[in-house]
């Protein structure tokens, strides 16, 4: 039997029902018999990290490789939504969860050559007074709430210029999930060889231990083409120069 690697792990019952032309009675006097079972629905184990695309084909559950769909060129402007889910398949409850994403955002990856333009991150499966949503313009930002460097702020005042978001959120208990989204414009005509790619990593406290879990990079990219370098170089006297006077050649 094969699980849904997206659900928490749980602890369910099967009851089999069957009958037998020779019995004669069943238990309890029924017409037919039962046989229950508990069974344990194991999911991956720890904390369990989702990203998904729809639209785009992404899918991809914890560190399971690097995921990519593709982008046409010349194209209309479109919209992709980004869904996330955290889920603690811990035997404990974590605490100081901090979920610290890049978003697909033009320059907030070496890589991301687009003008995407994000929306604010929606959050779900925890209580609202128990999380907090920070943005910052800085592509280095830690979870540091407190370096002034970080740029965090709760208020989304650019869409195309921001470039990290955290979301603190208080606890997350056992085989609880914390669901995020945001949706992004991609803009119209692009040309070969542009990438927007994202992802996220979590930080928590499993009882007196600081850990972390990384998603694998979702990326949403055009065509590779050819890039051609020229250099323009001076000849004098047959000899290449950096440097060319009036009147030679």
């Amino acid at each position: 039997m094969t699980t849904d690697t997206k659900i928490a792990s749980s602890k369910e019952s099967v009851v089999l029902t069957y009958t037998n032309e020779n019995a004669i009675n069943y238990e309890n006097g029924k017409n037919i018999g039962t046989v229950s079972k508990d069974i344990n629905i194991i999911s991956y184990a720890g904390v369990v990290t989702i990203n998904q695309v729809s639209k785009f084909g992404i899918d991809v559950v914890n560190n399971q490789g690097n995921a990519n769909g593709e982008l046409k060129i010349s194209s209309d402007r479109d919209e992709a939504v980004y869904q996330k889910r955290i889920i603690n398949n811990k035997e404990n409850k974590l605490s100081n969860v901090r979920i610290l994403g890049t978003f697909p955002t033009n320059k907030a990856t070496d890589s991301n050559n687009i003008n995407v333009e994000v929306n604010n991150i929606s959050v779900t499966g925890v209580e609202q007074n128990k999380v907090k949503v920070y943005y910052s313009e800085n592509a280095n930002a830690t979870t540091d709430l407190n370096n002034k460097d970080n740029k965090w702020t709760e208020n989304l005042t650019n869409k195309n210029d921001v470039k990290k978001y955290l979301v603190v959120v208080d606890e997350l208990d056992v085989k609880k999930e914390i669901d995020l989204a945001y949706s992004a414009v991609i803009p119209e005509g692009l040309d070969y060889n542009q990438v927007a790619e994202e992802n996220y990593i979590v930080y928590y406290t499993n009882i007196t231990s600081e850990e972390k879990t990384e998603i694998s990079k979702s990326t949403l990219s055009t065509p590779k083409g050819a890039v051609i370098d020229t250099v323009l170089r001076a000849l004098v006297a047959g000899n290449e120069n950096n440097e060319v006077k009036k009147m030679e050649f």
